[in-house]
């Protein structure tokens, strides 16, 4: 080929060679800033709307298993207590490596529901959908817990039961970091407080003692804690709660100390609680 036509064919071809360049600039230009979002940012970056997203699950969940309210659940065992199933079970029911589809729906810039479902796919979006495609399991989880802000219960425990089937998430781990958070709203502490207590007694009796006997915390927080106290479960419990019912500056707490104390048939706290009863 001589240099005249290398030349022609060269020139004839620059226009879409430009044109090919510039568009894969624009999609670089225009992805940027998506990758140098936090997933909060995300899923907050409308007001109004429903914001898709998907992530692996933990091996057990299966396809099929969804949450979409208390009426619709069709695991019910998942929604009730949704971290009942986190260890490894004696027995596999063979679920794994599925994905998770939660969809997370706000109002000025509230999450008002989350609804997950494990399998499947997701159906045809509307106007005010924004999907955000896969995203990693455990910053999914950790958002999901740390950015529903919303006092209402049954919020928290949509949000709970999403991020519980995320593969790897430290659910244990964010709940008693925001029972710790004191800037946090009390009912939301008092939601994660009681979320913990599904776990075996040992891994929260000693934080939650502490809570319950802490003058420093809020009242119904402490309530809250010396009502998960259970006299008949441990020595060191009904030690805790004696320790309240005899030395808390709240009556109210107090009084949930000593009707915890009730059950227990020890001539001891039977005549503490006398002493009690009679204002000694």
């Amino acid at each position: 080929m001589s240099g005249a036509r290398r030349a022609a064919r060269i020139k004839s071809h620059s226009p879409r060679v430009l044109s090919a360049a510039l568009s894969v600039v624009a999609m670089v230009w225009a992805v940027a800033p998506v990758y140098g979002q936090s997933l909060r940012e995300r899923v907050f970056g409308i007001s109004n709307g429903v914001v898709r997203m998907t992530y692996p699950a933990r091996d057990g969940v299966c396809a099929g298993d969804t949450y979409t309210g208390p009426a619709h659940s069709h695991r019910r065992d998942e929604i009730q207590d949704p971290l009942a199933n986190i260890d490894p079970p004696e027995w596999n029911n063979g679920c794994a490596h599925e994905q998770v589809h939660t969809a997370v729906q706000l109002q000025d810039g509230h999450v008002v529901s989350v609804r997950w479902y494990a399998g499947g796919a997701w159906g045809p979006a509307t106007s005010d959908t924004k999907d955000l495609g896969a995203v990693n399991a455990v910053d999914a989880a950790k958002m999901l817990l740390d950015a529903v802000d919303s006092v209402n219960l049954q919020i928290q425990w949509q949000a709970l039961g999403a991020a519980v089937v995320a593969n790897g998430a430290d659910v244990i781990g964010t709940l008693t970091n925001t029972v710790a958070d004191q800037r946090r709203a009390v009912a939301v502490r008092q939601w994660a407080l009681t979320a913990i207590t599904r776990r075996p007694r040992t891994q929260w009796r000693e934080m939650i003692g502490r809570i319950a006997a802490d003058r420093g915390e809020p009242t119904p927080l402490r309530e809250t804690a010396t009502s998960l106290l259970s006299a008949t479960e441990s020595l060191w419990e009904r030690d805790m709660l004696i320790k309240i019912a005899t030395g808390s500056d709240a009556p109210t707490v107090r009084q949930i100390a000593v009707q915890n104390l009730a059950p227990v048939n020890d001539p001891s706290v039977l005549a503490l609680m006398e002493r009690i009863a009679g204002g000694q």
